[in-house]
C-alpha cells in the first residue's frame, strides 16, 4: 500500500508461496483476490490490509480471478482446466465447472496496461515507469488504486488520480 501524498510504500501484502498471476477487486473495493502459481486464491481485506482467507481447490496455478457484479461470487480459472465458483464471504466452494480442453484465461479489457518497457499506461498515455523489482505480471484498477501482482508473490498498490 502506498501513501498517495508522499509516494512512499506503507505496506506490502505477502502470502502466496509462488508468483501472483491474477488480481481482481470486488466491485465495492473492499476485497482484492489474488491468484497464484501456488494453486491458491488469497482474499485480502483492503480496509485492514490483511489476508482474510486462502481458498484452496485448484490442482494447478490460478490464472484468472473475477468477482460477480454483486460481489456474491468469485470465479477462478486455472491451468487445471476448471472454473471454480466461490462464496467470497465464507470461502466455500460452490461449484466446479469442467470440460475445457485448455487453461482458463479470462478476457481482460484494461483501461490500464503495461508496456514492454515496463511503463504503466492509462488510456494510451505513459504515466509511471516501474523499477525492475516492482514490475508486475498482472494488474487491476479500482477507484484510482492500481494493484500490481508480482511473480515473487507480492501484491503492491499505487494510488493515482486518473482524471481523463
Amino acid at each position: 500500500l502506498w501513501d498517495p501524498s508522499t509516494g512512499e510504500l506503507r505496506q506490502t501484502l505477502e502470502g502466496h508461496s509462488y508468483g501472483v498471476i491474477s488480481v481482481a477487486f470486488s466491485l465495492d473495493g473492499q476485497l482484492l483476490a489474488s491468484g497464484s502459481i501456488d494453486s491458491t486464491i488469497e482474499l485480502w481485506d483492503l480496509s485492514m490490509g490483511k489476508l482474510q482467507q486462502t481458498l484452496e481447490g485448484h490442482s494447478y496455478g490460478v490464472i484468472s480471478v473475477a468477482f460477480s457484479p454483486d460481489g456474491q461470487l468469485l470465479a477462478s480459472g486455472s491451468a487445471d482446466k476448471t472454473i471454480k465458483l466461490w462464496d467470497p464471504s465464507t470461502g466455500k466452494l460452490w461449484q466446479t465447472l469442467k470440460g475445457h480442453s485448455q487453461w482458463i484465461w479470462s478476457e481482460i479489457n484494461f483501461e490500464v496496461s503495461i508496456l514492454e518497457e515496463q511503463w504503466i499506461c492509462f488510456q494510451g498515455e505513459k504515466i509511471l515507469w516501474l523499477p525492475k523489482e516492482y514490475r508486475p505480471n498482472c494488474l487491476a484498477l479500482k477507484n484510482g488504486v492500481l494493484a500490481l501482482g508480482h511473480l515473487s508473490g507480492r501484491v503492491s498498490f499505487v494510488s493515482y488520480l486518473f482524471d481523463k
